[in-house]
């Protein structure tokens, strides 16, 4: 059986108070016994997308590179913009990113996806932009939130059960 408000308003407001520490108790308890579930899969993430952390790959093991550069956003926003002002002068887009990258200092790889990227958020190529990614990712780390906190009520709501099963209610 779930509380409820009418379930609540039967029990009586002292009681209440009781079921309502309980339950932060409880919630607590929760969070604590899950937060390194969360730091774990952070964790994984990361060593898949970061070069030169545990699950990642060393670029330097390769002998490509040796460090990871990120770049500003103003930096990103001119090197798009001088692969779209000389693009006419190159017979493709890829000759054109090739040329450029050097002179940035990253790869033409990047580069060439930072080209893509503002062509979508432009509207000139079909794709999910910048914002609505963003969105997307909001809503989900929302669900998730949203997810856990029904967890946790739930698992309450069956503890509170178990705690009391003969107390009667006033009907």
């Amino acid at each position: 059986m779930a509380i409820n408000f009418a379930t609540a308003l039967s029990i009586g407001s002292v009681t209440m108070a009781a079921i309502m520490v309980a339950l932060v108790r409880f919630s607590v308890w929760y969070s604590e016994k899950h937060k390194d579930d969360d730091k774990k899969t952070e964790k994984e993430a990361d060593s898949l997308n970061h070069p030169g952390f545990d699950g990642g790959s060393n670029l330097a093991e390769n002998g490509a590179m040796n460090k990871s550069y990120k770049f500003s956003p103003e930096v990103r926003e001119r090197a798009v913009r001088m692969v779209q002002e000389y693009r006419g002068e190159y017979p493709s887009l890829w000759a054109a990113v090739e040329s450029i990258a050097p002179k940035i200092g990253c790869s033409a790889h990047t580069l060439l996806e930072w080209v893509r990227r503002d062509e979508v958020d432009a509207g000139t190529r079909p794709g999910r932009t910048s914002a609505e990614a963003q969105r997307i990712k909001e809503l989900e780390r929302e669900i998730k939130e949203l997810r856990r906190a029904n967890e946790i009520l739930k698992l309450a709501s069956t503890f509170f059960d178990q705690a009391e099963p003969d107390r009667r209610l006033k009907s």
